[in-house]
């Protein structure tokens, strides 16, 4: 099929999109095309997705991929789908489906009883044990075991590609539990394997760890080589997550080093690609849900003559009122109920122009030591109890939102810079008044806050950067202060 060697010509050199409007025009076809070639489409369709970080479409196509296989009985089609969506729940933490689907390939490998297939379900599950935790011991000693039987299996067999995905792996795993020397010698195996691959995506991730073993063995030299490597073949492998998640990784070497300045730049990289990441992705939700929407309602009217006008009417209302509460819960934060960064500049938008406004970026001390310490639970309650108290704030008019992890951003419109500042005194009074509860225990929180004004919204962005700069400085002063 010509279609079909087009759409595969355009994945491999990374033009993703291109790619998928091929596999989707097949797919328009249906019942016209063979099993087997379904089968290639929704596979080339599903990794497109993945690539691009949209893996709802890659879940939905790996698992039309399941069920073609299924019904011709292919084990091990069947097998490597569902490897591919154990690699999806853990990349967006579904870690309960993630081990479930693990245990399924084990029972399909010790079935086939195929050496191969039998190193990558190991790889499968000592990956989930890995991803669910940073630090719990028992989970990496787990997920350290799992990988070590997977590579007695592999190392029997020619698969250069599997040996050196789970040496990196294994270093990932010892790299969390604190031992980046050990973790370094599965490294450098997994880089030799990698040496002659194609595959940029996972020599950039080989390579991102080794940058972090070494940041934290305090080696910040030979961690930014490492990182340079990494970002570089990221950007080859057009990955933009692990781009993002490297330009934090520069973020932190650069700061532990005292290079607050590079450490700053670094992270507005990470936050601005995560950002226009997140966007698109939203855009295209939205998107998906307005097609829908004008689709459906095209129908109702074609049928209008078999409805009563005011019971079309109802079903519309209805249709509008989904689309809007689409859009709505799109610029809300998950956990907090206020507004995320989509939100919080939607509302920027609508400000007058020419007027001051005051902006504050504020930050939890210590917050990190807080999720170690007593558990990323106790860590969402203390966020969303922050939220509470700056509600108990009487103030006119103001915009909250979570700017993401610890993060708040504050917009007081019509502000000055001295009035701005009163009010981020008045939210460092209340965090720090009362002790906050974590695990029935008292902990005491405070908080770090740049602050500076803004005129409208094309002004925003250089705010956004100049608070950010000086919470830094906040931070490097030792923390519970406000900065203007």
């Amino acid at each position: 099929m010509d279609v079909l060697r087009q759409g595969i010509e355009a994945y491999k050199k990374s033009e993703y999109y291109k790619a998928i409007r091929y596999f989707d025009e097949i797919r328009s076809k249906g019942k016209f095309i063979s099993s087997e070639d379904l089968y290639q489409v929704e596979s080339y369709r599903g990794d497109s997705y993945y690539k691009m970080a949209n893996y709802i479409e890659a879940m939905k196509s790996y698992k039309e991929c399941v069920n073609i296989a299924e019904k011709i009985n292919d084990k091990k089609s069947i097998f490597h789908m569902l490897y591919k969506i154990t690699s999806i729940y853990c990349m967006i933490e579904d870690y309960d489906s993630a081990k479930e689907t693990a245990f399924k390939l084990r029972g399909i490998a010790d079935e086939l009883n195929d050496k191969y297939i039998l190193g990558k379900s190991y790889n499968a599950l000592g990956a989930v044990y890995s991803d669910s935790t940073e630090n719990n011991k028992d989970k990496l000693t787990e997920a350290i075991n799992a990988y070590r039987k997977g590579l007695r299996y592999l190392e029997e067999t020619d698969h250069v590609f599997e040996k050196a995905m789970i040496n990196s792996n294994l270093g990932e795993a010892y790299c969390k539990l604190g031992m980046p020397e050990t973790a370094i010698k599965y490294l450098q195996t997994a880089l030799k394997f990698e040496k002659n691959s194609t595959d940029k995506g996972l020599s950039g991730y080989t390579e991102a760890t080794m940058a972090l073993s070494y940041y934290n063995m305090r080696d910040f030299d030979i961690a930014l080589k490492y990182a340079n490597e990494a970002i570089s073949d990221f950007k080859d492998a057009s990955d933009r997550i692990r781009i993002a998640d490297t330009y934090q990784l520069f973020s932190k070497i650069y700061r532990k080093n005292g290079d607050y300045e590079k450490a700053l730049e670094y992270y507005m990289f990470y936050a601005e690609l995560m950002i226009e990441i997140k966007n698109k992705e939203y855009i295209k939700t939205i998107s998906n849900m307005k097609k829908e929407y004008d689709l459906l309602k095209v129908e109702k009217d074609n049928e209008i003559y078999k409805i009563k006008n005011e019971e079309l009417a109802t079903v519309n209302a209805k249709l509008v009122e989904a689309y809007q509460e689409v859009n709505r819960l799109s610029q809300k934060d998950y956990l907090t109920g206020i507004y995320n960064r989509r939100g919080i500049k939607a509302e920027i938008s609508e400000l007058k122009n020419q007027k001051e406004n005051g902006i504050i970026l504020l930050d939890i001390d210590y917050f990190k030591s807080v999720n170690d310490s007593f558990g990323h639970d106790a860590g969402d309650n203390i966020l969303k109890e922050v939220v509470s108290r700056i509600a108990e704030i009487k103030e006119e008019n103001y915009i909250l939102g979570r700017w993401g992890g610890e993060e708040f951003l504050l917009i007081l419109p019509d502000k000055n810079i001295d009035e701005t500042f009163m009010f981020a005194e008045k939210v460092s009074n209340v965090i720090r008044g009362e002790s906050f509860k974590a695990r029935n225990l008292d902990v005491k929180i405070t908080i770090t806050a740049g602050i500076d004004t803004f005129v409208d919204i094309s002004d925003f962005a250089r705010a956004v950067k100049s608070v950010d700069k000086k919470l830094y400085i906040g931070k490097n002063l030792g923390r519970n202060k406000n900065i203007k």
